[in-house]
Formats: structure tokens, C-alpha cells, sequence
């Protein structure tokens, strides 16, 4: 701490410096007034000295002093103080003091104390406890951790058990997210399980189809195989009711009599009659081609097949004629004794075309065939027939020619089929007569298809 100083005059400051130097050598010199300084006995203890000197030291400090003046007076009285208890209070040298009668100066050469008050003031701040050490004994440690154990340890263990909360809470929820997620997978894995059920039954779905289409397809060229041999065998049986029907005509007439109107199918160029008196009229050799590119032409699978095809055939045919005239030859209508042109007709549609799943019929050349067969019929012409066959014979060559398409047999084995089935021909005789009936349906073949007009696209 420090205290007020005014500045004077340099004589002022002079005359107090000598007067403060004499006191203090006077005071040092009258050793035996030290008790009397700190205004207590001799034989005090050394806890009266320290309080009588901590007292007198706080009561004359130069800042309690009200003026200049008397804080000089009491800058040199706490000097006094302070040499005073420099001996007092240490009990060596006190000893020594009073072994020495009072005289101060006597000491072992130890100075004659403070000459300033700075000097006497660091010694009243170090012997006012600057200095002192706790020892540190069991009690004193132990009575540190009982407060440090009331100070803390509530605090400690609350934290301690928020801890333990926010981990047991951590946990949980560490738990809770791993179930989600377990879920979310489980989940996931369903969806993709069942998109891939779905794929593959999908793909399933597709291979079935592709195979009902395939075997279809098999199915529908085993029924077509031969188509042409069928064609030329109905082009053939129409030709030959033709010829015998002309031949007893001829025979009734008798010779020398005029040749009758010529009479048959409906010939290109002719007016077509009313779709309602030819419902029921059979179908021609013309029609009959007609019918069969019509088929090849709009194959199963397109629109308004039936109104197209019946478009195409023209002549009145509707739609449900044509439809109902292949599914009576698809249902095996044609017999023996069906009505001349009938049965070659519906023979020839059969190998055509079987309904609405039939598919594509043969090639260019069996619709040529078909429009030659109607061109033969018209002519009454047997264009290189051969020898001549029989009904029987021409019943068992068609329904030969049929068994062996739908069976899908081909090549040497469908001849040797077609010959057991018509047993009063040969392989040869069986081989020539179709070969003979194609070429004639090819010469005449783009007769009938040029003046085809459909309609359809």
C-alpha cells in the first residue's frame, strides 16, 4: 500500500530527514523502550507482541493520517513500530535483547533497523502472513475431501447418472434405427422379389406364347402342305363333272342339234346379281379362286377379314357366306355325292384357307391355280386331264392329298400315302395327274386375278 506524499520545500525536507534519522537512531539507541513502543510488558507472549504490533501498525499507517503533516508523524512513528517488533517478534533475538539489558544496538552487528518506511512497511506485510504455509497434515486432507466430496460429489454423481441415461437412451435409439433398417431391407427385398416374380412369370407368359405360336405356326404349315396338289385336285374334279355333265347334254340332244347356251359361274364382265338371291347359291370354281387369294391375301389377324375377303371374291358374297363356307369345309361338308361344283369348292377353300386362325396360303402360284381352275370350268375344256378317273377315285385323291397336309407328310412318303389311299392308281399315275392339273391352273392362272378389284388394303 502506499500512502499520500506532498512535496515541499527543499529546507522543509531537509529539517524532516534530519528529524526522522534522530528519532530513529534515538529510538534504536533506547533499546530498553521497545516494550514501551509497542505498549506492552516484557513478559508478554509472543501472541501479544503480534497483536500490539498489528494494532499500532493499522492505527499509524500514513493513510489514515488527515494531513501532510501528521502523516509524516506517523510514517516515523510506524518506522519505531516496525524496528521495534523486528526484535520483539522474533524470540532469538528478543532473548538477546533482554540478556542484553534493553540495548538494541548490542545485537550481533544485525543494522539498526528501518530507515524508511518502505523498508518497515514490506516487513509489516511479510510478517502479517505473507509468508505463512499451511502444513498439510491428515486432518487437514481429510477435511478437504469431506467438502470436496459435499462441494462435488452430488454434482459428480447427477452427472454420472445423466451419463448412463443419455448412453441407455443412445442405445435404444441405435436399436430402434437398426430394427428400421432391417425393416426397410425386408421391405425392399419383397419389392424386388416381386418384381422379379412378376418379370419372370411375365417372361413365362412370353416364352408360352411364343411357343403356342410357334407350334400354331407348325400346325397351320402342316395343314397348308400341299395345298397346291388339293387345289389342282378340285380344279380337276370341277373340270370333269363339267365335261360329263356337257357330254350328257350333248346325248340328249342327239346329233345334228344346235349347241345350248352356254351356262355356269358368273363370268368377269357379267352383271353381279343381288347379294340376296345368291345367299344360298353354291360357290363356283371362280369364286372358289377368288376365295383362296382372298385368304392368302388377308390372313388371320386382320381386320374385317370376312367383309374383305367377301370384298374380294365379289359377286354379292357377304362376309358371313364366306365365314360359314370355309367352316363347312373345315368341319369335312364335302361327300360324294355333293352337287357338281359344290363339292370341288369347298375342297379347294379347305386347302385355302381353314378359318380365322388359318394363316398365309402357299405362295403366287397357288392363287394362279385357283383362277385357272374357274377358267377350265368356264371353257368346259380339259386342258391335258389324261386318262380318265373316276369319282371314286377322285373322292380318294383329295382326301388323300388332305390327310397327308394335315399330317404334315412330305416328299416320297406323301406319294406313297396318296397311292394307298387310291389303290387302282399308281405312284406315277397319282404323280401325273397333279403335275398335269398345275400346269393347266398356271396358264390360266392371272385370268381371274385380272379383274379383281378389293376394296380392302
Amino acid at each position: 500500500m502506499g500512502h499520500n506524499r506532498t512535496r515541499r520545500g527543499p529546507r522543509g525536507g531537509a529539517w524532516l530527514a534530519l528529524v526522522a534519522l534522530f528519532a530513529a537512531a534515538w529510538g534504536t539507541c533506547q533499546g530498553a523502550k521497545l516494550y514501551e513502543v509497542l505498549g506492552i510488558e516484557s513478559s508478554a507472549t509472543q501472541r501479544e507482541v503480534r497483536k500490539a504490533y498489528r494494532g499500532l501498525a493499522l492505527q499509524f499507517h500514513p493513510d489514515k493520517a488527515s494531513s501532510p503533516d501528521e502523516a509524516k508523524q506517523f510514517e516515523e512513528r510506524f518506522i519505531t513500530i516496525a524496528n521495534a517488533y523486528e526484535v520483539l517478534g522474533d524470540e532469538e533475538r528478543r532473548k538477546e535483547y533482554d540478556a542484553a539489558g534493553g540495548d538494541a544496538a548490542a545485537q550481533d552487528g544485525r543494522g539498526s533497523g528501518f530507515s524508511s518506511f518502505d523498508e518497515a512497511y514490506a516487513a509489516y506485510a511479510h510478517h502479517a502472513g505473507g509468508n505463512k504455509v499451511v502444513q498439510d497434515t491428515p486432518l487437514n486432507m481429510a477435511l478437504i475431501w469431506v467438502l470436496v466430496g459435499l462441494l462435488v460429489g452430488p454434482a459428480a454423481w447427477a452427472g454420472w447418472q445423466q451419463l448412463g441415461e443419455r448412453q441407455r437412451k443412445a442405445e435404444a435409439k441405435a436399436k430402434r434405427e437398426a430394427a428400421r433398417e432391417a425393416e426397410r431391407q425386408r421391405l425392399r427385398q419383397l419389392r424386388l422379389d416381386e418384381v422379379q416374380t412378376r418379370k419372370k412369370e411375365a417372361a413365362e407368359r412370353r416364352e408360352r406364347s411364343a411357343r403356342a405360336a410357334e407350334e400354331e405356326a407348325r400346325r397351320q404349315e402342316r395343314a397348308m402342305e400341299g395345298v397346291e396338289d388339293l387345289v389342282a385336285a378340285a380344279a380337276a374334279r370341277e373340270i370333269e363333272e363339267s365335261e360329263r355333265r356337257a357330254q350328257a347334254r350333248a346325248a340328249k340332244r342327239g346329233p345334228g342339234a344346235p349347241p345350248e347356251a352356254a351356262s355356269g359361274p358368273v363370268r368377269p364382265g357379267e352383271a353381279v346379281l343381288d347379294a340376296g338371291k345368291r345367299a344360298g347359291a353354291e360357290w363356283t370354281a371362280e369364286e372358289l379362286a377368288k376365295l383362296s387369294r382372298a385368304l392368302k391375301r388377308f390372313p388371320a389377324g386382320t381386320q374385317r377379314r370376312w367383309d374383305c375377303v367377301a370384298a374380294a371374291v365379289g359377286g354379292g358374297r357377304t362376309g358371313e357366306e364366306a365365314a360359314s363356307v370355309v367352316k363347312q369345309i373345315k368341319l369335312g361338308a364335302v361327300g360324294g355325292s355333293t352337287p357338281a361344283g359344290g363339292g370341288a369348292t369347298r375342297t379347294a377353300v379347305a386347302a385355302g384357307g381353314s378359318g380365322e386362325g388359318q394363316g398365309d396360303v402357299g405362295g403366287g402360284e397357288g392363287a394362279r391355280g385357283d383362277a385357272a381352275a374357274a377358267a377350265e370350268v368356264d371353257d368346259g375344256v380339259v386342258a391335258g386331264a389324261g386318262d380318265f378317273w373316276t369319282q371314286s377315285e377322285q373322292d380318294a385323291l383329295e382326301a388323300a392329298l388332305r390327310e397327308a397336309a394335315e399330317e404334315g407328310i412330305k416328299g416320297g412318303d406323301k406319294w406313297l400315302l396318296v397311292s394307298d389311299r387310291v389303290p387302282t392308281r399308281s405312284v406315277d399315275e397319282c404323280r401325273r395327274r397333279v403335275a398335269r392339273l398345275r400346269k393347266a391352273l398356271r396358264r390360266k392362272g392371272a385370268g381371274g386375278a385380272a379383274g379383281e378389284q378389293v376394296a380392302c388394303k
